[in-house]
């Protein structure tokens, strides 16, 4: 029975730590797949190289590396130079992925359904191998236990005796369900101490691994966190990001929301990079995106395109009343005094906006509509907005 109960838990772990070790791969590429994309596409490698920088500190991703779509390479974190890239494995535990401790695979790269490249990346696979020898050493353990235990119960038949290994029947009982407070006393029976002694010290091994396990577990949810915000909020301003926006926009018009977007662009943001360096323009766009975050309507949804544009979506009203609000937020940025480096700013911007479903029937049409309305905007002299209007195309 004693060896049932501890083959049967050792079978629990066994099964654990292997789901445990899957769902870690499974998350981790969920996570880099939805990262990356979308600083991709606007061709952003720093942030992207960040995020992978990130990443890696996820126990268990040995490097990353980032393919265009005529597979050349474009960032590359935790691998060295030019050196060929590995076959590619289609099993996590695999004979071959076992064999040299890692996994070699590929995740595609899209956007929109888009195809933007591929992802080399390396996991890991030391920590379900490193789990499976310790199972096996504790069960070599405990057999060994067990052996002592069957040999002392054939040598010492007295009732005394009898009672002791019963109570190390319960302590193994209660250990097999998880509680690993049991610890066994002493006596003055020298082979029943020697017994108790390495009983205890396995459940001490073991109750020590469990909870390095949890803090693991612990360690990698903290920068799965960390992750999922760098994927959701654009990394300058803390605004939602061009993924957020894609998946508000997809969810919208899928389910036959009436929206209006409006596109909002800096004018002369090129001069102001040149002029003043980069470091001032990026300060510039985060004080920018909190003006508009305390200046459009409550309800709406505020976004970083890329670069010095932002959205901003709010539910359709009539076509006066979208004029207004694109006309407010003209005339709000033109009167506003931007600080900037303890240097005060005025700008003005060219809002274009575009209607769903009236203008649009998809997520990339709606963007396109709204890009041609803001570029008829500066056309005309900048500093004012404009609607879509097919005629004019």
């Amino acid at each position: 029975m004693l060896s049932l109960l501890i083959w049967s838990n050792l079978e629990q772990l066994h099964t654990s730590l292997s789901a445990q070790t899957q769902t870690r791969l499974n998350e981790s590429t969920t996570l880099l797949q939805s990262a990356l994309s979308a600083p991709l596409v606007q061709m952003d490698y720093a942030t992207a190289k960040a995020i992978m920088t990130e990443t890696q500190q996820l126990k268990g991703i040995e490097y990353l590396v980032v393919l265009d779509r005529e597979h050349n390479r474009l960032i590359q974190v935790g691998w060295e130079g030019n050196h060929p890239l590995p076959k590619i494995e289609h099993e996590a535990f695999s004979d071959e992925s076992l064999a040299d401790n890692r996994f070699d695979t590929h995740i595609p790269l899209t956007l929109g359904g888009t195809p933007l490249g591929t992802l080399a990346i390396g996991l890991s696979t030391q920590f379900y191998t490193q789990a499976r020898q310790d199972a096996l050493l504790r069960s070599l353990g405990i057999a060994l236990l067990e052996l002592l235990f069957s040999a002392l119960l054939l040598v010492s038949l007295n009732y005394w005796l009898g009672k002791k290994f019963i109570r190390l029947t319960e302590q193994a009982q209660a250990i097999a369900q998880g509680d690993y407070a049991q610890r066994l006393s002493t006596s003055e029976h020298q082979e029943y101490d020697q017994l108790v002694t390495a009983f205890n010290q396995m459940t001490d091994a073991v109750a020590q691994k469990i909870s390095q396990l949890e803090i693991a577990h612990d360690e990698q949810k903290r920068l799965n966190q960390k992750v999922i915000h760098l994927v959701n909020y654009d990394s300058l301003t803390n605004i939602a990001s061009r993924y957020s926006l894609d998946s508000y926009l997809n969810i919208a018009i899928n389910q036959k929301q009436k929206i209006a977007l409006f596109l909002i662009d800096l004018d002369g943001f090129k001069f102001i990079n040149d002029n003043f360096g980069h470091q001032f323009g990026d300060q510039l766009l985060k004080t920018f995106a909190l003006f508009l975050a305390q200046n459009i309507p409550q309800e709406a949804f505020l976004a970083r395109l890329g670069g010095d544009e932002f959205i901003v979506i709010i539910n359709e009203t009539d076509s006066k009343q979208l004029a207004v609000i694109a006309n407010k937020l003209c005339v709000a940025i033109a009167e506003h005094s931007f600080q900037v480096n303890r240097q005060q700013l005025q700008i003005t911007s060219s809002i274009g906006y575009s209607r769903f479903p009236d203008d649009a029937k998809d997520v990339q049409q709606l963007l396109n509509q709204a890009d041609i309305a803001m570029y008829r905007a500066k056309a005309v002299g900048k500093n004012i907005y404009r609607a879509y209007i097919p005629d004019y195309e």
